[in-house]
């Protein structure tokens, strides 16, 4: 394995990789009321079957101006990335995406891409790192609380109008930078 090296935006802008997991389970929203408040908690729940799921990240996209990406190669193939952007509004850096190749995961890849963002975030100096995944991607959120991050928020209809009936919701994680 190699370093991590610099994806450049007039070679890889439209570099396009489908992301699969598979998963048996789920964090479910309960949205409690009470006293004139509110609150949710996620529980883990299980599907009645295995679900396969795949989307496509696309690297440089025109909504992330100043999108940087960063990959890592095993003989001249790419085989992990991370994609950043700075949010100068609020000062938080964003992973915008991360993706390992599945012959490659377990390996320490993943982690090293993390540390890299963290770095590039203290340089920065951004006050958190923060990034987005599905409650369905329990294998991702899992790696995201191995790192240090914290849930920060939900979105109830990011993706469509009915993702808590489809299991599918917007999660928010974040990790404060010292």
């Amino acid at each position: 394995m190699e370093d991590i090296v610099y994806l450049d935006k007039s070679i890889y802008q439209g570099y396009k990789e489908t992301v699969t997991y598979e998963t048996d389970s789920y964090f479910g929203l309960m949205q409690l009321e009470n006293h004139g408040g509110f609150a949710f908690d996620l529980i883990e729940k299980k599907l009645p079957n295995k679900v396969s799921k795949s989307f496509v990240i696309n690297l440089y996209p025109d909504y992330f101006p100043d999108a940087e990406a960063y990959g890592v190669f095993a003989s001249n193939r790419l085989i992990g990335l991370i994609e950043i952007s700075y949010e100068g509004w609020n000062n938080r850096l964003r992973i915008t995406e991360l993706w390992v190749d599945l012959l490659f995961r377990h390996k320490g890849i993943g982690s090293k891409l993390m540390e890299h963002a963290q770095l590039i975030a203290k340089k920065k100096n951004a006050r958190a790192v923060i990034l987005e995944t599905q409650t369905t991607n329990i294998d991702a959120i899992k790696f995201y609380l191995s790192q240090g991050f914290q849930v920060l928020g939900v979105d109830l209809g990011c993706y469509g109008n009915h993702d808590v009936e489809s299991k599918e919701i917007r999660l928010e994680l974040w990790r404060m930078i010292e």
